[in-house]
């Protein structure tokens, strides 16, 4: 399997429709804008929202999945997923809105004010620690997984599902877009936690790779992520059946650069013995032809043109490394 341009693969692609649920108000009548939205509509999808956003965060992919199908049945009965928010006793819940959202200063007033906080323990049901809720900070995730750490906070700490921050970093719904962020946050952190795997087996490499999270996956690479560390073969899940790092990149030809400069091997094959090189030939192929049928029906955009172009160039890349070993008998 390759990944299209929404890329979270998906998880993102569920998410979208569940949104897209959300917006419906009277059983099988036609969705609604979200201006149109009650205040009370509201407040539940921004509930619902954060909801798959913790599970998210700590590896719960069955209980995102639950939400999921919650929506699709609240959607064909036309009532309302109802979700029980997650209070947690004070003052950890401040601790996790100011560290989600908040700024920095009031974050290091609420330490101060809590000597000896724990900040090692799970808390709520979705068993997260403050290091996991700093991950989803947009703007100052760096500050505050320093403040916490100079507390004592446990940069090792795993969820029950196996995900340490690295993974939460890399999860579809905290959108780092800021690579200096990322890389700030990662001189932090102990070296030794890079190639810790989560129960299903990813690493954080691999989950960047898997949900499209450029500026972690090239941070990781940087790091000293390993970028030919296989995706490991799931249960009965084939989407990603043994998938090599630069396979999983696919048409994001700066990540496929990252991936080649970190050692890459252009010549790996998946579980099923396809090798990089066809499978993102045959995605580069996919991308055009799909550009040129939107260009005919007069709806393509400048990203679709974007997205193909940088499909070819990741191929052109894979092919340049694979002649290049071949060369040199490799």
């Amino acid at each position: 399997m390759m990944f299209s341009r929404a890329a979270p693969v998906a998880l993102f692609t569920a998410f979208c429709i569940s949104v897209a649920a959300a917006y419906v108000t009277e059983g099988r009548k036609p969705l609604t804008r979200p201006g149109a939205m009650t205040d009370a509509q509201l407040a539940a999808l921004d509930i619902y929202y954060e909801e798959m956003r913790r599970v998210l965060q700590v590896g719960d992919t069955a209980g995102f999945e639950g939400l999921i199908s919650s929506q699709y049945m609240s959607m064909e009965t036309g009532g309302a997923v109802k979700i029980k928010p997650d209070i947690l006793p004070p003052p950890y819940e401040d601790l996790r809105d100011l560290l989600s959202d908040g700024s920095v200063a009031s974050v290091k007033a609420l330490l101060d004010a809590n000597p000896g906080l724990d900040l090692n323990s799970p808390q709520g049901r979705h068993g997260a620690v403050p290091l996991i809720w700093a991950t989803g900070h947009p703007d100052f995730m760096p500050q505050m997984v320093a403040a916490l750490l100079e507390q004592g906070a446990d940069p090792r700490f795993q969820t029950a599902h196996g995900y340490t921050l690295l993974h939460a970093m890399a999860s579809p719904f905290n959108y780092q877009s800021s690579t200096k962020d990322v890389q700030d946050t990662l001189a932090l952190l102990p070296p030794d936690i890079l190639p810790m795997a989560a129960r299903n087996g990813l690493t954080a490499l691999h989950l960047a790779l898997i949900n499209a999270q450029t500026p972690q996956a090239t941070s990781l690479l940087a790091q000293g992520a390993d970028p030919n560390a296989p995706t490991p073969v799931m249960g009965t899940d084939e989407t990603f059946p043994g998938q090599p790092p630069l396979m999983i990149a696919g048409g994001d030809f700066r990540v496929v650069q990252a991936l080649l400069a970190a050692g890459a091997d252009p010549l790996a094959t998946d579980a099923k013995g396809r090798s990089v090189l066809d499978a993102v030939t045959e995605g580069a192929r996919v991308a055009e032809l799909d550009l040129q049928e939107r260009l005919s029906a007069s709806a393509a955009e400048e990203s679709d043109r974007a997205y193909a172009a940088d499909y070819a160039r990741a191929r052109d890349m894979i092919r340049a490394a694979v002649d290049g070993r071949l060369a040199r008998g490799e």
